[in-house]
């Protein structure tokens, strides 16, 4: 076998375990979701349905109560009533859309039945009406008849059963979704175990096949080359394995008849002999070296990129998922999520056209867009951004300094994403002006980190106590980022205790005094 086709291999079986491993943990990840939103999806029709449920009997009760003592309102309190069902229906029935695009057609029974209820629920409306607004003098015992015949043939038996159903069939699909989430686990864990499984016969087969066609060649090789050193050079290399280690064994023992052939000198034989050999040797440590550094630049980046695109693509998801879920809004509403995402959209390209370009110049140089940029509008930017709750603690209007707007903005979200996911729920960002420099600092009140985790927290990939009881796929690449960004622009950055015990980063950014802005009466507010 060629020692090539054993490195194509080996890149083919590392591929292969890559891209299945990474399929599955696509797969495990989409698959979750879709039953985490199949369940959130059947409480809130759940909930919905049980919301008209009680407006439609508060609805009849009115009109029975205009029957009874009159209608004081003119039907104020109906209308509010009425509308009130119609958004509960509307509701339900986008939430059956949402289900029908999840799951598939079996929910359209589900519309049928909605229907039914609104169709129910109008013609009993209409004969409520009807009798409400009888004639004075009319027989109010009939009237009354007619209303106990409605009520309790279309509200008690009728529509609460159609009812009833629905809320059943919500329970059911909530506690089925339940027992399918658990059994996926369980087909996650088997395939983890089976995917354990196959990495460790392939490590076996490739240490096997590394053993008997790379390290015994070459174990082979430089024992032969030992012995034309000692002057030895009536012994043949035999090599087994690799094809061009064959050949090269086939090479030297060669050579080494022909120098002997020629009765060379000791040193000259000695000198051809080195010469070779080290060449060889360099050969393949050079080739070593080229795929250690590729696959090292290779892991860098993949670590990067995963931490630096998970910030903004959940605010698009989010920004998405919090329009679909509100209805059917204002122009205005959709423009401003769009805009956002829009935002989101372009500051993720920009950072994976940075990672890229790292990658490929294999530099940590950072490529800035410097412009006058207003360190407030980039803060208020950032809050909006931020899923989470950020509390805004400055005297300011404007803080203006020379910088990138999307890096500062980034730096920013990678504060807010640390001191959410490592420190306590209440976060605060303040913004001052200080001996001729830009100050912004987040704070958090978690557990903080101790002075030996504040020296290492900026090196790669670094993880501290405080994230030892954190979920998530952070790789310990924010704080380094960030101060990456920040000696950019010619700023400092340091970790302090906070004032309520938790972690405050401040950064500095040099700056004019006539960019700075006052507002009379510090105020503080909260995203």
């Amino acid at each position: 076998m060629r020692v090539s086709t054993l490195l194509i291999a080996y890149a083919f079986l590392f591929v292969t375990l890559t891209l299945g491993s990474a399929a599955m943990a696509i797969w495990t990840t989409e698959r979750g979701r879709m039953l985490e939103e199949r369940i959130e999806l059947a409480e809130q029709s759940y909930h919905a349905h049980l919301s008209l449920q009680s407006n439609i009997y508060q609805l009849f009760k009115q009109h029975g109560d205009a029957l009874i003592i009159g209608d004081r309102d003119n039907g104020a309190l109906e209308a509010v009533i009425q509308d009130a069902i119609g958004r509960d229906i509307q509701l339900i029935r986008d939430t059956i859309g949402r289900e029908i695009e999840l799951v598939g057609e079996e929910e359209i029974e589900e519309l049928a039945r909605l229907a039914e209820i609104e169709r129910r629920v109008n013609t009993v409306t209409v004969a409520l009406t009807r009798i409400s607004s009888g004639e004075a003098g009319s027989d109010q015992a009939r009237l009354r008849a007619q209303l106990v015949d409605i009520l309790d043939r279309e509200v008690d038996i009728q529509i609460a059963q159609l009812i009833s159903e629905a809320l059943a069939e919500e329970e059911e699909e909530v506690a089925e979704t339940l027992v399918e989430a658990a059994a996926f686990r369980d087909r996650v864990q088997i395939a983890a175990v089976a995917v354990g499984l196959v990495a460790a016969i392939a490590l076996g087969y490739a240490i096997w096949t590394f053993n008997r066609y790379l390290r015994r060649p070459i174990l082979a090789l430089s024992e032969g080359v030992r012995a034309y050193e000692a002057e030895r050079f009536d012994q043949d290399i035999k090599v087994r394995g690799g094809r061009e280690f064959e050949n090269l064994g086939a090479l030297l023992t060669n050579m080494a008849r022909k120098l002997r052939q020629r009765q060379l000198s000791q040193k000259e034989l000695n000198e051809r002999l080195e010469t070779e050999v080290a060449g060889r040797t360099r050969e393949l440590e050079k080739l070593l070296r080229q795929f250690e550094i590729s696959e090292a630049n290779r892991r860098r980046l993949m670590a990067d990129i995963s931490h630096e695109l998970r910030t903004p693509l959940t605010i698009i998801q989010g920004e998405a998922e919090v329009t679909l879920r509100g209805g059917p809004q204002e122009a205005e509403t959709y423009m401003e999520a769009l805009s956002r995402i829009r935002d989101s959209a372009k500051h993720t390209n920009r950072i994976v056209d940075d990672m890229l370009l790292v990658a490929r110049q294999e530099a940590d140089e950072l490529r800035l867009d410097l412009r006058d940029v207003d360190l407030m509008a980039v803060i208020d930017d950032a809050r909006g951004l931020f899923p989470g709750a950020v509390r805004l603690d400055s005297g300011l209007t404007s803080l203006r300094i020379r910088g990138d707007e999307m890096r500062m903005r980034q730096c920013l979200l990678a504060l807010f994403n640390n001191a959410a996911r490592y420190g306590g729920p209440d976060i605060v960002v303040r913004a001052f002006h200080e001996g001729g420099r830009a100050i912004v600092t987040v704070e958090d009140n978690g557990s903080g980190l101790t002075d030996i985790e504040k020296s290492q927290a900026f090196d790669r990939f670094y993880r501290g106590s405080n994230a030892s009881g954190v979920t998530g796929e952070g790789t310990g690449l924010g704080l380094p980022i960030v101060r990456a960004i920040v000696k950019a622009h010619g700023g400092d950055v340091e970790l302090e205790d906070g004032r309520e015990g938790g972690l405050r980063v401040a950064m500095s950014f040099p700056t004019p005094r006539a960019g700075i802005r006052l507002v009379p009466g510090a105020a503080s507010d909260s995203a």
